[in-house]
């Protein structure tokens, strides 16, 4: 083996990872309504319906696209305090049951203060565990009038064309219609 070898090595490695370095710091392409593709996914998830539909809308709908460009920013607020919360919670609860088992466990004087040590750590760690998690499950003000304004003008975004097409059908919520279904008798013997 020369001693040039792992020089190439590592050159061949640091060019063919650059491109995926430099890829991370550039901003997502924006979809056709203008939002990025992650925005675009959060609100699609939000409202559970069809990804092509919803971007049109955001496209055509100004009343609409500001409603997502208000409900992306206060979801991710709302989503990164909640996980706050239950990150210091569980690990306030993890340190009080680490610190305060072993004193505990250990039969000296020092189980009084061991049980006060995993009593209030425990304690607190779940007084922020629970809020933590009722914040990420409660829906803000944002996503509320979000899901109301889709859930009112569903219908009316559809496309003129698409009357007996499967946009209608998710419009009014109905399922495809039933296919023929045959039946054969069989009988053992």
């Amino acid at each position: 083996m020369s001693r040039w070898t792992p020089l190439a090595v590592a050159m061949t490695l640091l060019v063919a990872i650059e491109p995926a370095v430099l890829a991370r710091g550039v901003r997502p392409a924006p979809s056709a309504s203008g939002l990025d593709r992650r925005d675009l996914a959060l609100v699609v998830k939000t409202l559970e319906d069809d990804p092509d539909l919803i971007d049109e809308m955001l496209s055509t709908d100004t009343q609409f696209k500001d409603l997502a460009t208000r409900f992306v920013p206060a979801s991710r607020s709302r989503l990164a305090g909640g996980r706050a919360l239950v990150a210091v919670g569980v690990v306030c609860m993890a340190l009080g049951a680490l610190i305060g088992a072993p004193l505990y466990l250990s039969r000296t004087d020092l189980r009084k203060a061991a049980i006060g040590t995993m009593a209030g750590a425990i304690g607190g760690g779940f007084l922020l565990f629970v809020p933590g998690v009722a914040v990420m499950a409660t829906p803000s003000a944002a996503e509320r009038e979000m899901r109301g304004y889709w859930q009112d003008n569903r219908a009316a975004f559809l496309r003129p064309e698409a009357i007996a097409g499967p946009r209608l059908r998710l419009a009014f919520d109905r399922t495809p219609p039933r296919t023929l279904a045959l039946q054969v008798l069989s009988l053992s013997f």
